[in-house]
């Protein structure tokens, strides 16, 4: 039986509350490297500090982009 391919996810929006949620969620599984793209360095690393400790998944990054321009 093959194993899933381990995915790369960006979730946008991801130091607010639903998409921090949505980041969890896709964090807790071990395959998953996920990208948490946002435009506040501190919410982000905060963001990505929380989600590693709840989730034991050290594949949570960020990337800094304003998406409003």
């Amino acid at each position: 039986m093959n194993k899933p391919m381990p995915k790369r996810i960006m979730v946008t929006g991801a130091t607010g509350a639903i998409g921090r949620a949505i980041a969890m969620r896709l964090a807790s599984d071990p395959q998953n490297s996920v990208i948490l793209i946002g435009k506040n360095r501190e919410k982000c690393e905060e963001a990505v500090i929380n989600i590693r400790s709840k989730t034991r998944n050290p594949r949570v990054e960020y990337d800094l982009c304003d998406l409003s321009r």
